[in-house]
């Protein structure tokens, strides 16, 4: 089952745990009692969590700063450092 947003598309093969917490699995999870490593995950550390559809991920990431620019939304940049390396 792919995960889809409340509208029906796909986040895709990178998406954060704050992607799925707008996904149709939302209604499924216990985001009040998230953790990773034993460390419960503070709400507003969901977009520290990167999913790239098999494994979960921690980190801090850099904020998507087209994303921030079109939208406001402050979202990491997942591809940033594909990108990087493309260059």
């Amino acid at each position: 089952m792919p995960i889809v947003n409340k509208e029906g598309k796909s986040i895709g093969a990178s998406a954060t745990l704050d992607d799925v917490t707008t996904s149709g699995f939302s209604g499924y999870l216990d985001f009040e009692n998230a953790s990773m490593g034993g460390t419960m995950i503070p709400t507003v550390g969901f977009n520290n969590i990167a999913i790239n559809g098999t494994a979960l991920y921690t980190g801090y990431l850099p904020i998507d700063i087209k994303e921030y620019n079109t939208s406001g939304n402050i979202k990491p940049d997942i591809n940033m450092l594909a990108r990087f390396k493309e260059a």
